[in-house]
């Protein structure tokens, strides 16, 4: 009787041997289809991932940087508003070609900045700097803008220049908005 209700509890998946013990049984040996489809789906994002970095996708990289010095001056800008007091955004482009790049890099290593001051440093990408649409755009190794509690800032065009690819931070020295324009955009149509 006992053995009646051990075999009708039992799992299917199992038998009983000779000695009265029960084993399981693999009842399918290999994948299911959604097995395989996760692990497909898996090295695909993986290679997705990978193979824009294995092949030096400098585009890619440039507007990361740029995203970078935009997100920089964004943080200046709301801190200043909210914290009610004037914050700077210190931008530095060195040179890994340079003479002097060791000596700059280990310069700002050493430096504190002030305490309302954001810092952003590259070494992929060089400056141009405008105070407005009508200047001449010229080199320059810093650029600093000021944000004040009202929304304003000192203002400024930052060129921003990698190899053939230039990007374009217009800061309104009214508003303080910052729009950015890559290549020959227009800031109009930036957005």
């Amino acid at each position: 009787m006992a053995r009646r209700a051990v075999k009708a509890m039992t799992p299917i998946s199992s038998t009983e041997t000779s000695r009265g013990r029960f084993r399981r049984v693999n009842p399918a040996k290999g994948f299911t289809l959604l097995e395989l489809l996760i692990v497909l789906t898996l090295i695909g994002l993986a290679l997705g991932l990978t193979i824009p970095a294995l092949t030096g996708s400098d585009r890619g990289s440039f507007r990361g940087e740029v995203r970078k010095a935009v997100a920089t001056l964004t943080y200046a800008r709301r801190a200043a508003i909210v914290g009610a007091t004037p914050w700077t955004a210190s931008l530095y482009a060195l040179d890994p070609t340079s003479a002097d790049y060791r000596e700059r890099k280990d310069a700002l290593a050493r430096k504190t900045d002030a305490p309302l001051t954001t810092r952003w440093v590259s070494e992929v990408v060089g400056f141009g700097f405008q105070r407005d649409a009508r200047d001449n755009s010229e080199a320059a190794a810093s650029v600093e803008f000021t944000f004040f509690p009202q929304g304003g800032s000192t203002g400024g065009i930052l060129t921003l220049l990698r190899a053939a690819e230039s990007a374009r931070v217009r800061v309104d020295p009214i508003t303080g908005r910052i729009t950015t324009a890559y290549g020959g955009e227009d800031f109009n149509d930036a957005f």
